[in-house]
């Protein structure tokens, strides 16, 4: 399946945007939101949108996507390329938020604006915990970027652990020791 690059997805997020008719804001999580926040060495076949922190009508969310030359949300089909896949809680659970503001009273992070597109992420510190819940090799050296890049500590990942739920919160802190010696 062929990825996408930093280059690529600010192309088809452009596209997006110019058949857009009405204000469209979409929240990135994982590597979405890991290329725009500047990983050039980074690729992706998904553009991974967290419903509950996003305001966008299904529609044409789904019109702009398929004008743009991308997939939308398939659910029983397999994408033979980059594809936009809507992300509700389940499978994924990020922490919940109080209107427009996440734990610890952080706004969403603006990744790309258009006439009528807009790109945000969760805060770093909640986006770095995330991927350390399942913690493949790509996900730890996605922290490891956030870290160097954003200068993100590893307490404030651990402070946005004690956001996620049960489980999710016990496997970020028992994975924050494997990103410790990943970091020597």
């Amino acid at each position: 399946m062929q990825q996408i690059n930093r280059a690529q997805l600010v192309h088809t997020l452009e596209k997006m945007d110019r058949n857009a008719d009405s204000t469209q804001t979409i929240c990135v999580i994982g590597a979405a939101a890991i290329l725009l926040l500047g990983h050039n060495a980074r690729q992706t076949v998904d553009i991974d949108v967290w419903r509950a922190a996003s305001t966008f009508v299904d529609p044409e969310l789904r019109a702009i996507t398929i004008a743009a030359g991308i997939g939308f949300d398939p659910r029983n089909d397999r994408p033979s390329g980059a594809y936009l896949q809507i992300i509700d809680p389940g499978i994924v659970n990020l922490p919940a938020m109080q209107g427009d503001v996440w734990p610890g009273g952080h706004q969403s992070r603006v990744l790309w604006q258009g006439q009528h597109l807009k790109v945000v992420c969760p805060p770093p510190a909640i986006l770095a915990a995330s991927k350390l819940i399942r913690a493949s090799d790509v996900d730890l050296e996605d922290v490891i970027y956030l870290m160097a890049q954003l200068r993100l500590s590893r307490q404030q990942i651990a402070d946005a652990a004690r956001n996620f739920e049960g489980m999710d919160r016990q496997t970020i802190t028992e994975n924050l020791t494997i990103l410790d010696v990943m970091r020597g």
